[in-house]
């Protein structure tokens, strides 16, 4: 309730979007701005973060100044929803903290959360043998129901969750319908306010018709015809059910409704008799209700008049008309309940496909701490966790052992699949055959399996539905490949690992993406001894072995568990012997070799190489050249010899599949290990003469854009400090030029480091005039400012 401005705003967005506040309807404003409004109900009484607001509400299609716009639109909302409010006063509706925006909204307040309450008191009245209290909440929440949830209103998040509330208002009609066909059944008094056997069949036809591959309106429909003493039309109805998922998914129908076929052949008596609770669960798939919570409890009213039935009737009717198109975070309570409530007959096994943890793990507290705060809130854990990083950074390893920490929470199983993303094999696993082993984890056999990918996709989200299953796809290819192997329902959670970073998963499907960075000096020293099994604190001379492995190793968890298990399996090899080893290599690659390709440092990089395009696999055997630390596109594009604007697709390229990181907007830099193994490539696919002309072009960039500089931020001085003897540029190599002095003092706050390294490299390389001319331009900015003693460590990442 907002503070001295009046009563409670009510919301509805089971239909067009509407709220009140006491009798007065409010003006909501444009489009966008009701888009908003419908996304902040969906997360009720819930902060939603600025970032996460600006993906829901425009996904990959981001305005320029979203951040401006999305205040406005909070403000309008502030202004429509608190007509009364003053000025700058606080907002009791609208709210901003430090985690985000929160529309507060009232208890009852919301037809959405008032739906979930009386399908969870129907369930709880189900359960407890209660049909007529189940009967009237069921109704009474799906009378609620006037159309497509907000309805004209659109965006990737309200898209995206379409089909899960939707799965949750028909299986609230499929329980409906089941707890109306026990009582107005032969072997209980005709109840007025239900009808009679004939007006279920005909909702049943209904839905149905509408529904072709629901197995279980199917079996109801086949109850009530036989109940009604149409045997006949019962069998018919079944080879009709039948002859749609053959024709549809190519599967044959599940063991309950050939079970319930097989019993109305048989004429079975006791089929007439069959009441809601799971007494007969063999015969009709009945999901057990949620935990019990309070709610409140009003009867039907006994003296309800005869058409009362046919009102009720109505109401079921108009929600399996509507359309779902959004979940919300009042939602996931009853979800997240319906999930843990265990299905009373499975004919499937409980998958449990997770791979052992990873013994004695280490680091990856903050890590694990966000991760676990997606689960924190207790109510929806369905969606998408997207872990990305760079080969060998341990993206499977923290996905593991996450899994295993929350498997719990899951107790309807584990699914796992390796995508074959990046591998030894050429091609990356089809979403079809993933699928088919999830498929075959439920005990589906294979003549059961659809052929078509679409097909078996919605076979298996119709078997994660109303499950609450851990699933994990590791290593995949792109968002592509995922998409199809993501559940559709709530209640089930993917973890997605990957060297690209889906940037789609996270716009379209509202996925949470966590980069995974290389580890912590500490942890990276931890996981060595750990994993040598020295077990013991290094102290003098093996702490100074410790640090200089730890640097050579880039902090890269696959090169220092490679590095331990060497230590661990030699015994005559110390921490020392390993580093000076280390320091002796003649290529810095070769002791990151464990044997066999998934412990071999450069059989791992060379997975994500080979999924570059040729144009960006040239430019990274090219950027082995780069001196480091980091560098821009402009840079790169002098370096490849092309325009920057052919340049930064490529740049893109790499950083996407994280062979490059982008630490610093716009600056790129290239992991040591990464550095070093470009180099290889470059040495073996680029000739002598290319790669010394590429280092000169890379050298003719950053002379000529420092002397660019330089002269801007020293117009007064002449040129004393400039080389006099400027050459000019090779050709395709385009300098960089700021515009005035404060650009030039930020180019070389920049990039001095990067001038200093290439000053180095112009030395040892041989190209004595650019070694001279650079450590002379750059003079001129890091003397005045006492800066010039720096060194730029060769083993840095």
């Amino acid at each position: 309730m907002s503070e001295g401005h009046g009563e409670d705003v009510r919301f509805e967005v089971l239909g067009p979007l509407r709220a009140w506040r006491a009798r007065d309807t409010l003006t909501l404003g444009s489009g966008r701005q009701r888009v908003a409004l419908a996304v902040l109900l969906l997360h009720a009484n819930r902060p939603v973060s600025r970032d996460r607001l600006i993906d829901e509400l425009w996904g990959g299609r981001v305005p320029a100044y979203a951040v401006n716009l999305l205040q406005k639109h909070m403000s309008s909302l502030r202004a429509g929803l608190e007509p009364g409010r003053r000025g700058r006063a606080p907002s009791g509706t609208l709210a901003w903290t430090e985690a985000g925006y929160v529309l507060r909204v009232p208890s009852g307040g919301l037809d959405l959360e008032v739906f979930e309450q009386e399908v969870r008191r129907a369930r709880e009245a189900r359960c407890a043998g209660d049909l007529r209290l189940a009967s009237h909440a069921f109704h009474e929440a799906l009378r609620l129901w006037r159309g497509p949830v907000c309805d004209g209103l659109g965006s990737p998040f309200v898209d995206m969750m379409r089909d899960q509330l939707d799965e949750r208002r028909v299986g609230a009609i499929e329980d409906c319908m089941e707890v109306d066909l026990a009582l107005a059944g032969p072997g209980t008094p005709l109840d007025t306010a239900v009808g009679s056997q004939a007006d279920l069949v005909a909702e049943l036809r209904w839905l149905v018709a509408h529904h072709p591959l629901r197995e279980r309106l199917h079996g109801l429909l086949m109850l009530a015809l036989y109940r009604s003493g149409r045997q006949g039309e019962a069998l018919a109805a079944f080879h009709d059910a039948r002859r749609r998922l053959r024709e549809e998914l190519g599967v044959e129908p599940g063991a309950l409704l050939q079970g319930l076929h097989q019993r109305i052949l048989a004429a079975d008596p006791d089929l007439m008799t069959l009441s809601a609770p799971p007494s007969q669960p063999e015969v009709l798939p009945i999901v057990s209700p949620p935990r019990p919570a309070p709610a409140p409890h009003h009867p039907p009213d006994e003296t309800r008049k005869p058409s009362a039935g046919r009102r009720r009737a109505t109401a079921r009717s108009t929600a399996a008309n509507g359309t779902a198109t959004s979940g919300s975070g009042t939602g996931g309570a009853e979800a997240g309940a319906a999930g843990r409530g265990r299905r009373v007959a499975r004919p499937w096994l409980t998958p449990a496909q997770l791979p052992h943890d990873v013994p004695r793990f280490v680091g990856r507290e903050a890590e694990l701490e966000r991760l676990d705060a997606l689960l924190a809130d207790g109510h929806d854990h369905s969606g998408a966790v997207v872990l990305t990083g760079m080969a060998g950074v341990g993206k499977t390893a923290l996905a593991l052992h996450w899994a295993h920490r929350i498997r719990d929470r899951f107790p309807d199983g584990q699914l796992y699949v390796n995508l074959r993303g990046f591998g030894p094999t050429v091609t990356a696993m089809e979403a079809a055959e993933a699928i088919q082993g999830f498929l075959e984890a439920f005990a589906i056999k294979p003549d059961q399996v659809p052929a078509g990918l679409h097909a078996r996709a919605a076979l298996l989200r119709s078997l994660l539905a109303g499950r609450r299953m851990l699933i994990v796809l590791d290593n995949a290819l792109d968002a592509e490949q995922v998409r199809p192997l993501l559940p559709g329902a709530p209640g089930c959670l993917a973890v997605v690992t990957s060297r690209d970073r889906l940037t789609g998963l996270v716009a379209v499907e509202g996925a949470h993406a966590f980069v995974v960075d290389l580890l912590p000096k500490e942890a990276a020293r931890l996981l060595l001894t750990r994993r040598s099994s020295a077990g013991r604190a290094a102290t003098g001379p093996g702490e100074a072995a410790l640090d200089e492995i730890v640097a050579y190793c880039g902090r890269l968890p696959l090169a220092l568990s490679i590095a331990a298990a060497r230590v661990a399996t030699g015994p005559c090899l110390p921490f020392a012997a390993l580093a000076a080893e280390l320091r002796g290599a003649r290529a810095r690659l070769d002791p990151f070799d464990g044997g066999e390709q998934a412990t071999d440092v450069r059989a791992v990089f060379s997975w994500s190489y080979r999924r570059l395009t040729p144009p960006a696999a040239r430019l990274f055997r090219l950027l082995g050249l780069h001196p480091g630390p980091d560098f821009t596109p402009a840079a790169a594009a002098s370096l490849a010899g092309l325009p920057p604007p052919d340049a930064r697709p490529l740049v893109a390229e790499l950083a996407r599949t994280s062979m490059l990181s982008e630490r610093v907007p716009g600056r790129f830099a290239c992991h040591g290990l990464l550095r070093a193994y470009a180099c290889e490539l470059s040495d073996a696919h680029d000739s002598r003469d290319e790669r010394r002309t590429t280092l000169h072009r890379l050298l003719d960039h950053y002379l000529h854009s420092a002397h660019q500089a330089g002269r801007i931020l020293r117009p007064g001085r002449g040129t004393d400090d400039l080389p006099a003897d400027l050459r000019p540029a090779l050709p395709l190599v385009t300098p960089e030029s700021p515009a005035d002095r404060g650009a030039a003092r930020t180019w070389f706050t920049a990039e001095h480091l990067v001038l200093l390294a290439a000053a180095r490299r112009a030395a040892e390389a041989g190209f004595v005039t650019h070694a001279g001319q650079l450590a002379r331009t750059v003079a001129s900015f890091l003397d005045p400012r006492g800066i010039w003693r720096v060194q730029v460590d060769p083993a840095s990442p």
